[in-house]
């Protein structure tokens, strides 16, 4: 116990697996996304929101747009960029039956 944490304060509940499968999976798209270097010189800062699914071979599947940045050439290059980081690291045994969907933001920012 940390001096500033109170007596009672509740411990922190578990990670399950497939919590900290899902913490891996978004720093692997964190690790794979890149930005053109021709729009380096435009000022933006955007979101595109992404869902898809992952089989339980760490493949990419149904890769969608579930809300737009405002920017059609963002929001293309936020789906290439999910489906270039597959395959992902295999989910864990026990989420392996079925396809894991995930939502996640892709934020990009550029400041010229």
């Amino acid at each position: 116990m940390s001096p500033t944490e109170p007596a009672d304060a509740p411990a922190p509940p578990p990670q399950s697996g497939v919590d900290r499968y899902a913490q891996r999976v978004l720093a692997w798209l964190e690790r794979h996304k890149r930005f053109p270097n021709e729009f380096v010189r435009d000022r933006f800062d955007a979101t595109v929101l992404i869902a898809f699914s992952i089989d339980r071979r760490g493949r990419v599947r149904d890769v969608r747009i579930v809300r737009e940045s405002g920017i059609d050439w963002l929001d293309a290059l936020a789906l290439r960029q999910v489906r270039a980081a597959s395959p992902f690291p295999r989910p864990p045994e026990a989420a392996r039956s079925e396809p894991l969907t995930f939502e996640v933001p892709m934020r990009y920012r550029a400041r010229s």
